[in-house]
């Protein structure tokens, strides 16, 4: 700055000084460089995602411009950011309690749930029509309440009902997954212009960790294969044929996020 000052006086300071970057304006720019022109609100929320450290020890005047920085490069509504960096701070927060003790149930007692699975029965409780696009299965799912609650919603959505959360709960058999339901169904779920893509990325979630573990079994059935059999075994053919099936599987899945 002296050398500057020094070499081009008061005005050269001011006019570096005007045309240099903020740091708002630098974040914003650092977090969402790679976000192409095309794209879509699921990946513009997800460069969002990166910049939760910084807005979430923001005092709300800074958060403010930075919502309006967000709004000008990326064109989602500032009332849309707002809701949805509110929804994934808490998230987040909530992801931090569960890592640290059990969650406690509406029955007393504590158990662990996978939150994706709980986004996923959340939003499918407030839009019961999301059960339609053919995505689910209550296989794809770990945890035995929620196995049934998505298991009893297809069955209703298979027979053209539209079912409240009260009504979906009464056909539970399980009082776990029937207080599941009215736990989730009081939570909150992104905003109808979001809530069908959040949809859509948390059932690829769950596909992409349903391929994942399949090809882990397989890496153990293919040596054992190898093994006991050897290069020649025609199961061991089949089960490598499979394996590079999964692997084209996840890379589309990937090309497509």
């Amino acid at each position: 700055v002296d050398d500057v000052l020094r070499n081009g006086g008061v005005d050269m300071v001011r006019r570096l000084l005007g045309e240099a970057e903020g740091l708002l304006e630098h974040t914003v720019r650092a977090a969402i460089g790679g976000v192409p022109a095309g794209a879509g609100q699921t990946e513009k929320l997800s460069a969002v995602r990166s910049l939760l450290p910084v807005l979430g020890a923001s005092h709300q005047s800074v958060r403010d411009q930075y919502f309006s920085l967000l709004e000008d490069r990326l064109g989602i509504p500032y009332p849309t950011l707002a809701s949805s960096v509110k929804r994934m701070l808490a998230e987040d927060a909530r992801e931090t309690v569960q890592r640290t003790a059990p969650a406690p149930n509406l029955l007393g007692g504590s158990v662990e749930r996978p939150r994706v699975e709980l986004d996923i029965v959340r939003m499918l409780l407030a839009r019961p029509e999301l059960a339609a696009g053919g995505e689910l299965s209550s296989s794809m799912f770990i945890d035995p309440a929620v196995q049934q609650i998505v298991g009893a919603a297809l069955e209703a959505q298979e027979a053209g009902e539209t079912l409240h959360a009260a009504e979906l709960a009464g056909r539970l058999l399980d009082p776990a997954a029937q207080a599941l339901v009215f736990e989730l169904a009081a939570g909150e779920i992104p905003d109808e212009d979001v809530v069908e893509g959040e949809f859509s990325d948390g059932v690829a979630r769950i596909q992409e960790r349903l391929r994942r573990r399949r090809e882990e079994s397989l890496l153990k059935e293919i040596e054992n294969e190898r093994r006991s059999s050897g290069e020649e075994s025609p199961e061991l053919q089949r089960l490598l044929e499979e394996k590079i099936a999964i692997m084209h599987e996840r890379k589309k899945a990937a090309a497509a996020r």
